[in-house]
């Protein structure tokens, strides 16, 4: 298993030899850990190279369907990774080992009213267990409403649709939300993925 890894990685670098650019598709949108991991990636197999983001891993799964790109980067807590695996027109690339950004809770200060009878919380479904980690005088008032991603979660946060998040510090940076209980960094397995019909590696 490990010399296939090993030789798919250096496919990958035969095939930047022969092509300009390799462009990577992923779920978005800026902020997320799998964009954080694609450009760990990146940045790991020093090549010439982009990534695109997209609303959800389905969406950029078909752009490399499409054509419109080379690889797909999906994390492999993703709910639903199962339908790549199990695909038509995707092939399983390779896959690597890289902490998430760290995750927590978080609120916007400005319109965090703790006194509400009841709260929502917006989270990504492979997180949303880290709800434990709310204070314990919240939780029997919260409820969980799902996201298409942990970046997404914090911007409903930011306009007002909900009053918490589980979000990463970067999705929580860029919303100028705050953290109200201790951060986690979860160690993931992310999987590469390419259309069937790309034999160039």
């Amino acid at each position: 298993m490990l010399d296939t890894l090993i030789h798919k990685n250096l496919g990958l670098l035969r095939y930047r030899s022969t092509h300009e650019n390799i462009t990577f598709s992923t779920l978005g949108p800026e902020g997320t850990s799998s964009e954080f991991a694609t450009k760990k990636l990146i940045d790991y197999l020093d090549i010439e190279s982009h990534y695109e983001l997209y609303p959800s891993y389905e969406q950029a799964a078909e752009s490399i369907v499409q054509g419109n790109a080379d690889f797909l980067v999906v994390a492999n807590a993703y709910q639903n990774i199962n339908k790549f695996y199990i695909n038509n027109e995707l092939d399983f690339f390779f896959c690597f080992l890289q902490n998430t950004l760290p995750y927590g809770i978080a609120i916007s200060e400005k319109t965090f009213y703790p006194s509400k009878p009841a709260l929502l919380i917006a989270s990504h479904p492979a997180p949303a267990h880290l709800i434990e980690l709310l204070p314990k005088k919240y939780r029997s008032k919260t409820k969980i409403i799902y996201s298409s991603s942990t970046s997404q979660a914090a911007h409903q946060v930011k306009i007002g649709e909900v009053d918490l998040c589980i979000t990463n510090q970067s999705s929580a940076e860029i919303n100028e939300l705050k953290f109200i209980s201790r951060l986690q960094t979860i160690e993931m397995l992310w999987t590469i993925f390419k259309s069937k019909t790309n034999n160039d590696y």
